[in-house]
C-alpha cells in the first residue's frame, strides 16, 4: 500500500537522528503518535513542527561538527512545496 505522504518518511526519520521518536517529538512540540505517523507516511508534519526538527537536527550536527546542509536541504524543499490546503492530517483525530 503506497502511503500518501511517502516522501516525508525518510525526511523525518534523517531529521530525527539518533534521538529516539519521543526525544524528535518532544523538540518538535508534537506527540509521539505523530512522529509515528510521519516516518510511516501516513500523515505529514505541518510547517512550523518541521522547521523545529529542522533546528533540532542542525544544533545536533553542529555539535558534533557534522554538515547538517544535505538533509536540512531536502526537507526545506519538502516543506516550502507542501500546499497549504493539503496540511490536513491523513488520519482525522490526529493532528501536527
Amino acid at each position: 500500500m503506497k502511503h500518501p505522504y511517502g516522501q516525508y518518511r525518510r525526511i523525518v526519520k534523517e531529521l530525527r537522528g539518533p534521538y529516539t521518536q519521543q526525544e524528535a517529538a518532544l523538540a518538535a512540540g508534537v506527540s509521539t503518535d505523530l512522529i509515528q505517523d510521519w516516518e510511516a507516511g501516513r500523515t505529514r508534519p505541518k510547517k512550523p513542527a518541521l522547521r523545529k526538527l529542522i533546528d533540532h537536527y542542525v544544533t545536533w550536527c553542529r555539535h558534533f561538527e557534522r554538515n547538517p546542509e544535505p538533509t536540512r536541504t531536502r526537507a526545506i524543499t519538502l516543506m516550502l512545496g507542501a500546499d497549504d490546503q493539503d496540511d490536513q492530517p491523513a488520519n482525522p483525530g490526529k493532528e501536527a
